[in-house]
Protein backbone atom coordinates (compact mmCIF):
# COMPACT_ATOMS: atom_id res chain seq x y z
CA UNK A 1 0.00 0.00 0.00
CA UNK A 2 1.57 3.44 -1.07
CA UNK A 3 0.04 6.96 0.31
CA UNK A 4 0.48 10.12 -1.26
CA UNK A 5 2.48 13.08 1.74
CA UNK A 6 -1.24 15.15 1.43
CA UNK A 7 -2.88 11.82 2.44
CA UNK A 8 -0.25 11.80 5.35
CA UNK A 9 -0.53 14.95 6.22
CA UNK A 10 -4.47 14.61 6.70
CA UNK A 11 -4.23 11.00 8.55
CA UNK A 12 -1.62 13.02 11.35
CA UNK A 13 -3.17 16.63 10.96
CA UNK A 14 -0.33 18.10 9.22
CA UNK A 15 2.54 15.80 11.49
CA UNK A 16 0.92 17.46 14.65
CA UNK A 17 3.25 17.04 17.88
CA UNK A 18 0.40 15.74 19.04
CA UNK A 19 0.57 12.93 16.91
CA UNK A 20 4.53 12.23 17.71
CA UNK A 21 4.54 8.53 19.04
CA UNK A 22 8.64 8.76 19.30
CA UNK A 23 11.57 9.87 17.43
CA UNK A 24 15.00 7.84 16.56
CA UNK A 25 17.75 7.39 14.11
CA UNK A 26 15.26 6.85 11.43
CA UNK A 27 13.44 10.18 12.16
CA UNK A 28 10.11 10.66 14.09
CA UNK A 29 6.78 8.23 14.32
CA UNK A 30 3.58 9.50 13.96
CA UNK A 31 0.11 8.33 14.71
CA UNK A 32 -2.23 8.39 11.82
CA UNK A 33 -6.04 7.89 11.30
CA UNK A 34 -6.51 6.81 7.65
Amino acid sequence: MVFTLKEMEEATSMFSDKNLIGKGGFGRVYRGVL
